[in-house]
């Protein structure tokens, strides 16, 4: 039996796990995760609002599938003896493996500018339980709220805190254009609709400090607020580089075509917690709509390795961007395989609809996955024309 432990319980590595324990019964697979219940990271922005999440077991989603549920911390990583530490509730314990599936997944990167640690809230699970009552209390204050970072995270927390909380002055800073990724139908939209939600924008602004009560630009200006949110950046685990594992400068693993690591072919990345280089070239985005595929495909290459035969190489095409703008809200800019704009948007009401779909599809998907032999759908090219759905 091939020995295979998947550290990292987010939505690549509970998919990684169900879709090769469907495709691969020669296998003893082990997930490791410091917690024992999943959290939707797509849905934070929604959990600092007040919002309840689900609580869903990790457990019981594995109900089934054969793979064991280990609780605890990894602590080191040793891949020449092929084997892991996990600090536990009953101690240290080791773990011997085959092969090792890292999907430890990204942070908020809050180390960059001086002060965000000791005064920034952010948009992790322990950040937002104590974000949802300061946005409670100070939603019935007219306070101010600054909202640092332009990316998905920034613009749905912003919309969501404007509509939640009205008398609140929202603001969203970004060091670059905002919606840089969109389509100028796309940006448009995405400014008009945050302006007339109360959501203040300043585009192009460099932070340099950050102090009780303001946040200093490298320009000098200051800029007061109550609470300050910030989601700029991504940080990663630092147990790869510790172990020896080839990463890039921002600590992701470097991997090849087939997702194994370049330096540990034993070792598979999975995730935001590695660097996938598409077929145009492109690093991957860092989202949960990439880290399903790549963890679906990881684990077809998994079992390919385990029963001796060829991996293949990830083929993968995108096919929108998905942002909520609150809850009556939203924006879908289709997009080109190769992850470029087009001229096509969905806007309003609808977009806010396909986005929740999407959501709850992410979790349906394990249900399915682990009901009918690893089931999962995402798009592929197709050679000469574009790209087609297709399931694997």
């Amino acid at each position: 039996m091939a020995q295979v432990v998947i550290i990292g319980g987010g939505y690549g590595g509970i998919l990684t796990a169900i879709r090769l324990s469907r495709r691969q019964n020669k296998a003893q697979i082990t997930l490791i995760n410091p917690r024992d219940h999943f959290v939707e990271r797509i849905r934070l922005h929604q959990t600092a609002v007040g919002t309840k999440p689900r609580r869903l077991s990790i457990p019981e989603m594995l109900r089934g599938t054969g793979v064991h549920f280990q609780q605890g911390w990894v602590t080191e990583i040793r891949p020449d003896h092929k084997t892991l530490c996990v600090n536990t509730d009953q101690g240290v314990i080791t773990l011997p493996f085959d092969y090792l599936v890292y999907a430890l997944g990204s942070q908020t990167r809050r180390d960059q500018v001086p002060g965000v640690e000791q005064y920034a809230f952010s948009l992790d699970l322990h950040s937002v339980e104590g974000l949802k009552p300061a946005l409670t209390q100070l939603g019935t204050q007219a306070g101010r709220v600054l909202i640092v970072g332009g990316g998905l995270s920034g613009i749905e927390a912003s919309a969501e805190i404007a509509e939640r909380y009205p008398a609140l002055k929202v603001e969203l800073i970004t060091q670059g254009e905002l919606g840089s990724n969109l389509s100028p139908e796309g940006r448009n939209y995405l400014r008009q609709t945050l302006t007339q939600m109360g959501v203040g924008l300043r585009e192009h602004l460099k932070i340099s400090r950050v102090e009780a009560q303001q946040i200093i630009t490298v320009s000098g200006e200051t800029l007061p607020y109550d609470l300050l949110l910030w989601t700029a950046g991504f940080n990663f685990s630092p147990l790869a580089q510790s172990a020896g594992i080839k990463v890039n400068g921002l600590g992701q693993i470097i991997v090849d075509p087939e997702l194994r690591s370049v330096s540990h072919p034993f070792i598979y990345g999975v995730g935001d917690a590695a660097c996938v280089l598409l077929p145009s070239g492109r690093a991957q985005r860092l989202a949960c709509a990439t880290a399903m595929p790549i963890a679906a495909h990881a684990a077809d290459n998994l079992a390919a390795s385990i029963a001796g035969q060829t991996p293949r190489a990830l083929a993968f095409s995108y096919t929108l961007i998905c942002i909520s703008l609150g809850r009556r809200k939203g924006l879908v800019q289709w997009v080109k395989g190769d992850d470029s704009p087009t001229s096509r948007i969905t806007t309003g009401f609808k977009a806010a609809v396909i986005k929740e779909l999407i959501c709850r599809y992410t979790i349906l998907s394990f249900y399915l996955a682990r009901r009918f032999g690893g089931f999962y759908l995402w798009s592929q090219p197709k050679p000469q024309s574009g790209f087609a759905p297709a399931i694997r």
